[in-house]
């Protein structure tokens, strides 16, 4: 549950989920969209096609009853990465429309390029979430070297602050009670050239503080 929890925080926005694509059951989404049975069969064949070229892909068709403004807020809240537009229009012109969840960009890809451009579609959306995590992190990340430094940073900053520490666990109490934080990963041991910045005694590790939320 906590790395559910980590994945919600760092990539979820105000319209719901955001999933990487290499964790997400669903990685893309179809929305069939037409009118009459006439169109809804000339879309079923065409979709034949496209779900064979991707077949290595976990996709979902939503053929529900609904309308497509309303599948399409429900599968953003889920946090889908792709979502692929056809309906009788794309057919004629031989293509669909492809939506990333990341940031609703929308492009025309014609439906024959869609097994080669769809992988390569989602392994952008993957790396692009891990960059925009990785920098957001490294924003709000900061390395001090006193306990009251330690301090000044809680009371006025989010994120994490990365000490060296000796391990003891009365030190840990000590910030807890000054700042709340507590330690959330040992980033390295051995015995670091600086003393524990809590209590000054000989470091064995550096560590990350943060606040529970």
């Amino acid at each position: 549950t906590r790395m559910v929890g980590a994945v919600v925080m760092a990539h979820g926005d105000d319209s719901g989920l955001q999933l990487p694509p290499r964790i997400a059951p669903v990685q893309v989404v179809i929305i069939p969209i037409f009118r009459g049975d006439a169109e809804r069969v000339q879309i079923e064949t065409a979709l034949r096609q496209v779900r064979a070229d991707l077949e290595d892909i976990r996709v979902k068709v939503d053929w529900r009853d609904e309308r497509p403004g309303f599948k399409f807020n429900e599968w953003e809240l889920k946090g889908v990465p792709l979502r692929i537009e056809i309906g009788p229009r794309d057919l004629a012109k031989g293509e669909a429309t492809v939506v990333r969840r990341l940031n609703r960009a929308k492009q025309a890809v014609p439906l024959g390029e869609l097994g080669v451009a769809i992988p390569a579609l989602l392994e952008e959306v993957q790396e692009a979430l891990f960059r925009r995590a990785r920098d957001f992190r490294e924003a709000h990340t900061v390395r001090v070297d006193s306990l009251d430094a330690l301090v000044r940073f809680f009371e006025t900053s989010i994120g994490f602050a990365v000490t060296t520490w000796c391990g003891r666990e009365d030190d840990e109490g000590t910030v807890k009670d000054r700042t709340t934080a507590t330690t959330r990963v040992i980033l390295s041991s051995g015995r670091p050239e600086q003393p524990c910045a809590v209590c000054g005694r000989p470091a064995t590790m550096e560590v990350a503080w943060g606040k529970a939320y």
